[in-house]
């Protein structure tokens, strides 16, 4: 606790702490309330004055709980009119948390044995100001964290589900559903597409996550295209590998809605693993896999903060119904804005279409309006 003393109590603190120091060194601590007194036996014996043998009061002002001298201010000289100099002391210091700083009548009541009053309201503190205002959630009911649907082992909430707001960031639960949803509404057998929980694995053991990821049963380079969302800074982007069954024509496309220049960490890793999977797919062949050289696809940009994890479903969407022959693909009008926003409600509609259809209680607010399932 830091004590800023008043002038006019300096002179009286500092004969009390002496006159309790000098009862207890002179046996007669009758009169000293016994936090002092356990203070002041527990001070170091080797802090002695050579003189009289008793405890230097004067050695003891920095250590102890309490301050006994006013806090030395910085001084800035400022030019006046005429051109002198004239010393004025600057502001207190800005770092000392205003709560611990008080006057030296708390003081002067904790040496004497008094309680402090809690009513008192003569701390100085800058920070009383009123904290601002929470965002309220729009979740119209408590259950936000329990399963609305149950979608091929994918368990999405009522949180989850309110990701699909205008502003919203869509988490891995909800790219998930949309893309497992939208592979087993389009079914191609010249794609692969991976769940979002494939990159952190590939991250942590790329060699065992190709050994496992997919099942070997499943050969990735039979397909045509591979598309791997990825998730890296808060950020959703993407890297399709193309031409996966063609030796010649293989390569990496990288997608990335803001823009941005390809990711060369991301594109190693998926490099590795790669490697790994084409001698473990086929352990007859001779060869190993070239490293894949990338190229940055030219597609639609989001016009806000938000909405990465959409361009990248649609990015998928679009690019595995037709894809163009020329890489890197190069259509900033693939999609519009009014596309991406209607995506959103298109996600919102599939999970509460099967809650509906699984008979569970839903009930979640989108922008201004507010959708409920009732149980049957």
């Amino acid at each position: 606790m830091v004590i800023i003393p008043t002038k006019k109590s300096v002179k009286s603190f500092t004969a009390l702490v002496k006159s309790h120091l000098d009862s207890v060194f002179e046996n007669d601590d009758s009169n000293v309330p016994k936090h002092v007194l356990d203070l002041v036996t527990s001070l170091p014996k080797q802090r002695l004055d050579p003189v009289t043998g008793r405890h230097d009061f004067k050695t003891y002002g920095t250590t102890a709980p309490y301050a006994t001298t006013q806090p030395k201010q910085s001084v800035t000289k400022k030019p006046t009119s005429n051109g002198i100099a004239r010393s004025r002391p600057t502001q207190p210091r800005e770092d000392l948390n205003s709560s611990t700083i008080s006057t030296m009548s708390a003081t002067d009541d904790w040496l004497m044995g008094i309680e402090p009053d809690s009513s008192n309201k003569t701390l100085r503190s800058k920070t009383n100001a009123p904290s601002p205002k929470t965002r309220k959630p729009k979740l119209t009911n408590n259950k936000s964290n329990e399963p609305i649907v149950t979608y091929k082992s994918i368990r999405v909430t009522n949180a989850d589900a309110y990701r699909c707001n205008q502003g919203e960031f869509l988490n891995d639960t909800i790219m998930d559903f949309a893309l497992q949803y939208f592979v087993d509404q389009t079914p191609n057998d010249n794609i692969h597409i991976f769940h979002t929980t494939f990159y952190p694995l590939l991250l942590k053991n790329p060699q065992r996550t190709a050994s496992t990821v997919p099942p070997l049963d499943e050969k990735i380079f039979e397909k045509e295209y591979v598309f791997i969302p990825i998730n890296e800074g808060l950020h959703w982007s993407l890297i399709i590998v193309c031409y996966a069954n063609d030796a010649e024509k293989r390569s990496i496309m990288y997608c990335d809605s803001l823009g941005g220049q390809i990711r060369e960490s991301q594109v190693l890793n998926v490099n590795e693993y790669l490697g790994y999977r084409y001698r473990l797919e086929d352990p007859k062949r001779d060869d190993d896999l070239i490293e894949l050289e990338a190229s940055l696809a030219q597609l639609p940009k989001q016009e806000n903060s938000c909405d990465c994890g959409v361009y990248v479903i649609e990015y998928i969407e679009q690019l595995a119904k037709s894809f163009p022959e020329q890489i890197p693909v190069n259509n900033s009008k693939l999609f519009s804005q009014k596309d991406i926003d209607a995506k959103r409600k298109e996600l919102f509609d599939n999970v509460m279409n099967l809650a509906k259809h699984q008979k569970v209680e839903a009930s979640i607010d989108v922008e201004d309006e507010v959708f409920e399932i009732k149980k049957q």
